[in-house]
């Protein structure tokens, strides 16, 4: 138990400044506008490292996970190709892109960091 509480201990400054960081970025997007609202959209709703994997799906994984099939998997890897040439145009969403690479490195860190 005390491990566990050294631990959290010990994270808490992290996390207090990841939170710190958190509000600084979102002003720093919201003085930024996207090129594209519709990717914007997407983009800002759902982690681009989670609407990339999804994306790359298989139609047979596409469809094990909706439950039935969504577009084609040409389709969807143009979707992919246009969303990734979107992120490198646009300023608003290379930052997300670039925040949402950081975020998930920092949630990996900290995961591995309440394993041990």
């Amino acid at each position: 138990m005390s491990d566990i509480i050294s631990k959290t201990i010990n994270a808490t400054p992290r996390l207090l400044d990841l939170r710190a960081k958190s509000r600084e970025n979102a002003m720093r997007l919201s003085k930024i506008e996207c090129t594209e609202p519709m990717f914007g959209n997407w983009l800002e709703t759902h982690s681009i490292p989670v609407l990339k994997e999804v994306l790359s799906m298989s139609d047979e994984e596409m469809t094990e996970v909706m439950g039935r099939p969504a577009g084609d998997g040409y389709s969807r890897e143009r979707m992919l190709a246009a969303i990734n040439t979107h992120i490198l145009e646009c300023p608003r969403c290379s930052l997300q892109a670039q925040l949402d690479s950081e975020l998930e490195e920092s949630m990996i860190t900290k995961t591995a960091v309440a394993g041990m």
